[in-house]
């Protein structure tokens, strides 16, 4: 009967393991999709400045958009996290 109880036990923790890690995999894709994005901006601008001769003052003021939302995104992941890894 214990075997079958921790055996029990055993298969949710994996179960939820298995969760977590989906979890994480969905973000990171989100982080790298992200870092993408930012990399084009941040190669945009110089090509731009090449052709246009103009300053790299305002593809910062994008980047300062854009970037606003990796740190709601950020704490999701820290959220997400801490609650997953208390059960």
């Amino acid at each position: 009967a214990e075997l079958i109880a921790e055996a029990k036990l055993l298969r949710q923790h994996k179960g939820r393991l298995e969760a977590r890690m989906q979890i994480l995999e969905d973000h990171n894709k989100q982080l790298e999709s992200q870092l993408h994005r930012l990399r084009q901006l941040l190669e945009q601008p110089q090509a731009d400045a090449k052709v246009n001769g103009t300053t790299l003052s305002s593809p910062s003021t994008s980047l300062q958009r854009s970037g606003s939302s990796q740190p709601m995104l950020l704490r999701v992941v820290g959220s997400q996290t801490s609650e997953t890894m208390g059960k």
